[in-house]
């Protein structure tokens, strides 16, 4: 997910994106109730209980989804919906199924035992269900027997849209649009975090995967967009149409999508295309269509790009981008078929490269491999952030310094965003990896946030690793972890298998504890070497040590060239002295940007040049 005002959108597409969203009436999401600096609640203060996040309990495995549904009404709109899952018992035989649904409006429950596909003929026999309008829990006639498979058949109406845009909401159209784009409604879905059991019953958390199908009948000239490949789109009596869509590899619930609206598609994929034989669409409104092909244009090449970099084909039968009225998140990398803020209708290909690399990364590294739990929600926004510094990097060429400076230049961004927001320290605020939330949505928009501290993370490996280690790891953690879930453990063994060194500390380090280095720096020159002091001014006490680095220091001399030297950080304060046999006239630190830090300097050097020192962060 990328959301508005995140990544390096420039402050003129913020703001006019702001200025739409104020004339519609609003953010779409919902605000929590959480401050994102306030302390990191770890136990309730009244009972002592422990406020961890554990995965929820997986006692089936979940094979298949089959979702039903017609809009029976616009006004109010209102589904009747008919969801079949298809179940087999992990560990034991069960007698109880527990589902989230949030506020659905369910009827009837029923099961059928499927041992083979000629069962499927059978019918659904009745269940005795409980429902308190958050859990759907279903007793089962007979115990499921470990290795059966059964059907569960669920009738429901959906009447809940809610206006934040989690799970369904709709934005009404205006009777004096000029196009149908303008005029009629839009329903579309925001499932993540976990938000899809609002209009679906489901194990609504990112450790359990299964195929979907949605079949989905609307009025006329109302399309249907989902996830996977289009099986059939058939006319009905009365101007209706009924769209079936499948997506029949395994994914996980609250990447499921639906948007319902009058779109045009344009095709970005071809023969001549860099990506020939996948289709690449991209749904608009109404007359967009040739602005979006063009602004959109990058796409087969994107997806070409990350297929040789990660040495993984791109895992689905399509991609889909949607341009959808009303979906205020910036955008939503559903399976297939991201989401997209409405104003992307508009913006040229400049101001969207960065979101379309961010969310087709996303394609790999969050649909085809998925946080096993939020805590570990940097494996896929923090890949998909650090996707954008690619992209910019091999857009620019052959030519490495310019490859170079186009790289650093995104890394810059997220770490300005980490100098100048985050001062986490243990115990008040949580860490880039923690299960410790008051709700799902909060590991998103904490001080060690995913999609800055995350990608820096990724930059550090990569500087320290080496280009062909870090990338060898990646593939071979993607090579692993395909349509699975993973933990940040998961990475980490990855690169050490390719790399052959420990990872711990460093895991420990930027990832396990919050808030980055703050560096005070001092030079010295006495005629033949040159001293360095690095103290270490963030908070260090018995559950925050100091952290332990190499400082890289670039020292340049006065016909143009340089070298580095490297000062090995390892408690609250380092000293170091370097004989360089000649007089620096500039010195800069971390040029690179290979810690994660923010460095002041307390004592410039003042070589024979007069030139004082600079702390350079994308030279």
């Amino acid at each position: 997910m990328h959301p508005i005002g995140k990544g390096p959108m420039t402050a003129y597409v913020r703001c006019l994106i702001a200025c739409w969203v104020l004339v519609q009436g609003g953010f779409a999401f919902a605000q929590p109730s959480f401050q994102p600096f306030a302390a990191v609640r770890r136990i309730d203060p009244d009972t002592g209980r422990g406020l961890a996040n554990w995965p929820h309990a997986r006692h089936f495995d979940h094979k298949h989804m089959r979702l039903e549904l017609d809009l029976v009404s616009l006004d109010p709109p209102v589904f009747e919906a008919r969801e079949t899952l298809r179940l087999t018992p992990i560990g034991r035989a069960r007698s109880q199924i527990r589902l989230d649904a949030v506020d659905l409006d369910i009827g009837s429950v029923g099961v059928r035992r499927a041992p083979d596909d000629r069962s499927r003929l059978r019918r659904f026999e009745g269940l005795s269900f409980t429902y308190d309008g958050q859990d759907l829990v279903i007793s089962l006639d007979l115990p499921a027997e470990l290795g059966e498979t059964i059907e569960v058949s669920i009738g429901y109406r959906i009447t809940n849209f809610l206006p934040q845009g989690q799970g369904l909401s709709i934005s009404l159209g205006d009777p004096d649009g000029e196009t149908d784009s303008e005029r009629l409604p839009v329903i579309f879905s925001q499932g993540q975090s976990e938000h899809n059991s609002k209009w679906f019953a489901c194990h609504d958390f990112p450790n359990e995967r299964l195929s979907t199908e949605l079949i989905v009948t609307v009025d006329d000239p109302l399309q249907v967009v989902s996830n996977g490949t289009l099986v059939e789109r058939k006319s009905l009596a009365g101007g209706r149409t009924r769209f079936h869509w499948l997506q029949s590899q395994p994914h996980v619930n609250y990447l499921v999508t639906m948007v319902i609206g009058a779109l045009e598609r344009v095709e970005l994929g071809g023969a001549d295309s860099a990506r020939p034989g996948l289709p690449i669409g991209v749904w608009a409104p109404i007359g967009r269509g040739e602005h979006v092909r063009e602004a959109f244009g990058e796409t087969p090449a994107m997806i070409a790009y990350f297929e040789r970099l990660f040495d993984e084909p791109y895992p689905w039968d399509k991609y889909d981008q949607v341009i959808t009225r009303g979906f205020d998140f910036g955008a939503m990398e559903n399976t297939s078929a991201t989401t997209f803020y409405p104003y992307a209708a508009y913006q040229s290909r400049d101001e969207l490269r960065s979101i379309v690399a961010h969310e087709l990364a996303h394609q790999w590294f969050g649909d085809l491999v998925t946080c096993k739990g939020w805590e570990h929600i940097w494996l896929n926004e923090g890949w998909a952030s650090y996707a954008e510094a690619l992209w910019n990097e091999e857009l620019a060429g052959d030519d490495p310094a310019a490859r170079r400076s186009a790289y650093l230049s995104t890394v810059a961004e997220w770490a300005d965003a980490q100098r100048r927001g985050n001062f986490g320290s243990s115990p008040e605020q949580a860490p880039l990896v923690s299960n410790f939330y008051a709700n799902p949505d909060e590991p998103f928009m904490k001080v060690d946030n995913p999609y800055s501290k995350g990608p820096w993370v990724l930059h550090m490996l990569r500087m320290g690793l080496g280009d062909e280690v870090f990338f060898a790891g990646t593939r071979g953690y993607l090579d692993r972890m395909r349509f699975g879930q993973a933990e940040t453990g998961d990475f980490r063994r990855a690169l050490e298998e390719a790399s052959g060194r420990s990872l711990e500390r460093f895991f420990e380090q930027w990832c396990m504890r919050p808030g980055i280095a703050r560096l005070d720096v001092g030079f010295t020159w006495d005629e033949s070497s040159m001293s360095v002091e690095v103290v270490q001014t963030q908070r260090i006490d018995a559950i925050n040590p100091a952290y332990h680095f190499l400082l890289p220091i670039y020292v340049q001399f006065a016909d143009g060239s340089g070298r580095y030297v490297y000062v090995n950080v390892e408690g609250p304060m380092a000293r170091q002295a370097f004989r360089l046999g000649r007089a620096p006239v500039d010195v800069r630190i971390d040029p690179n940007m290979t810690v994660a830090g923010e460095y002041n300097i307390v004592k410039s050097l003042q070589p024979a040049g007069g030139a004082e020192s600079s702390a350079g962060t994308n030279q």
